[in-house]
């Protein structure tokens, strides 16, 4: 499954209004804005800003498998995004985290 088709299944659940969903958009909108050219001091806003989503998404409340799956995918792109193949711990994180991901999603699908 793409990662495209993941954050719509993500952002259309029914449980789209979870403070963990709005943080989610807020991270995804956040990271994708980080990608176009910027002046150092608003790439600086924008890497502060990303952290403080971040940090409001990991203490927000799992109440739903929407939450879980939206959590579990921004871990997972931010392993991936900091991964060093020559960084064996590195490397098993990231491994562990969509293993972990999978599991969840072949849970939710049955």
């Amino acid at each position: 499954m793409s990662i495209a088709s993941r954050n719509r299944r993500i952002l259309n659940d029914r449980d789209s209004a979870s403070v963990v969903i709005q943080c989610y958009g807020e991270v995804t909108r956040l990271s994708r804005t980080m990608l176009a050219p910027a002046s150092d001091r608003r790439m600086n806003r924008l890497v502060d800003d990303l952290y403080d989503a971040g940090i409001r998404l990991a203490g927000a409340p799992s109440v739903h498998g929407s939450d879980l799956r939206a959590k579990i995918t921004i871990l997972c792109s931010r392993l991936r995004e900091h991964l060093h193949p020559e960084h064996r711990g590195k490397l098993l994180n990231y491994m562990l985290a969509e293993s972990f991901r999978e599991y969840l999603r072949l849970l939710w699908t049955d």
